[in-house]
Formats: C-alpha cells, sequence, structure tokens
C-alpha cells in the first residue's frame, strides 16, 4: 500500500489501523485470559493434593480442598495420597501424633478431620460453559488478621479441566475458622 495522497485517505487509513490494532488488542486480551485461567487451575491441581499438610490451612497462603458428597466438609481423596502416608481416624490416634509433631512443620500424616475418599465421592457441579461435570473446590483464605478479629474467605467454584474455564458457586466472608 502506498502513502496516502489526500487528508481523507489519511483518514481513512488511521481508522482503518485503529480499528485492526483494537481487533488484535481484543484478541490479545482474550489470550491473556486464557493464559491467566490456565495458571490459576494449575496452580489449584498443584496444591490440592497436599492440603492436609498445612498445619493452618488459609493463615498464610491460599488453601484449596476437595468437598465431600455433601458439599459441606473438606476431603480428601485417597488417589492423591503419596504411598504408606497414615490417615488418621480417630481423636485418640491423632493425639500421640501431633504430640510428637512440631508446630508450624506439615503435618506428615492424615489429621483425623479429613476423611479420605476416592475421587469418585467428591462433590461435583457442571462447568456453567461446556456443561461438564467436575469437582468443586474449595479455596481457604486469611483476608483479615487483626485483634479485633480474623476474617476468612471461602469460595467454592469448578475448575473445568475440559474447557479450561471455572465457575463460580459461592464466596462467604467469615469470622469463623473452619477446620
Amino acid at each position: 500500500m502506498s502513502f496516502p495522497e489526500s487528508l481523507e485517505a489519511l483518514r481513512l487509513d488511521v481508522m482503518a489501523r485503529k480499528a485492526r490494532a483494537e481487533e488484535r488488542q481484543a484478541y490479545i486480551d482474550r489470550i491473556a485470559r486464557e493464559c491467566d485461567m490456565q495458571l490459576f487451575i494449575a496452580r489449584v491441581l498443584q496444591r490440592l493434593p497436599d492440603a492436609w499438610c498445612d498445619p493452618d490451612p488459609g493463615k498464610y497462603d491460599v488453601s484449596y480442598f476437595f468437598l465431600d458428597a455433601l458439599c459441606e466438609k473438606r476431603i480428601v481423596v485417597k488417589e492423591f495420597l503419596p504411598k504408606g502416608v497414615v490417615a488418621h481416624t480417630s481423636l485418640a490416634e491423632w493425639q500421640k501424633y501431633n504430640a510428637q509433631h512440631q508446630y508450624g512443620v506439615p503435618f506428615s500424616e492424615v489429621p483425623y478431620w479429613f476423611k479420605v475418599v476416592p475421587l469418585k465421592d467428591v462433590f461435583r457441579a457442571r462447568c456453567s460453559n461446556c456443561r461438564e461435570e467436575q469437582p468443586v473446590i474449595e479455596e481457604y483464605l486469611q483476608t483479615e488478621d487483626s485483634p479485633d478479629g480474623d476474617t476468612w474467605r471461602r469460595r467454592r467454584f469448578v475448575p473445568c479441566l475440559k474447557c479450561g474455564t471455572v465457575t463460580e458457586l459461592a464466596v462467604k466472608e467469615t469470622s469463623e475458622r473452619v477446620y
């Protein structure tokens, strides 16, 4: 294309270039959102198997949990436990382990308050995009640490591994700590 030879041609060229740039920017923005979504899902998947190890989940960094079939309690998925890890089922068992456990160090055995279940038994919901049924994940994080009281955020969502989107289900801010 040669250089415009009139003011009108110059203005039309500018408008066309701006329109192409806006289209490309919209494409770049869409791809950036998709990349951010994939990185978020990867972070969730990376942290899910070890959430039970944290002696103070959500206090210093976000924690992610699977939920039971009633969508009430956090659970540990049997398929994601390392071989040989002990899963305590009673307070008495746990107290024996915990008496020798150093405060602040990640747990090496599953606390009794986590039920260990097969992946097929986790609570599921449909992705709002592709309608595929996927596990519901709870994100847990302390959002305020204050002498007047702490604030904790519980966010539930469906990360869809089929289409790569996240469906938000619920967000709750509370002063109640959940174990």
